[in-house]
């Protein structure tokens, strides 16, 4: 009977040891439950952070793309309008070079560019301002 008391007495011991560990674990495991629900908690308020940094940016990066555009049409618009005036000054030259507007004996006489022609009358005169 001793004995089996003495065996008793040992198995209460080991259980009472094996409840203190699954005690011990449970406890762990709670406080890796926590930690980890935190940190959960912690990556959600990032994660949702992020989404909004990612919206504005979206955001900007359409105004920014939209901008671009735009720049993009006026850059087009002023090309053509400097090739239209470009043209049109071309143009102008070679009418002043042909004497366009002047009669056909001036034309002539001012092709053929003797020493003693200067040029024309309108390109001798100078005007004051004003005037």
């Amino acid at each position: 009977m001793e004995s089996y008391k003495a065996s008793l007495e040992q198995r209460r011991e080991q259980i009472a040891g094996e409840q203190a560990r699954f005690e011990q674990a449970k406890a762990d495991s709670t406080a890796d439950i926590q930690r980890l629900s935190e940190e959960k908690a912690a990556c959600d308020k990032s994660a949702e952070e992020l989404a909004g940094q990612l919206h504005k940016l979206r955001a900007e990066r359409q105004k920014t793309e939209e901008g671009i555009r735009e720049t993009e049409r006026q850059i087009s618009h002023l090309s053509i309008q400097e090739s239209r005036d470009t043209a049109r000054m071309k143009t102008i030259e070679e009418m002043e070079n042909n004497y366009e507007g002047y009669s056909g004996a001036v034309r002539f006489i001012m092709k053929k560019r003797h020493e003693r022609h200067k040029g024309v009358t309108a390109d001798l005169m100078t005007v004051p301002s004003g005037l």
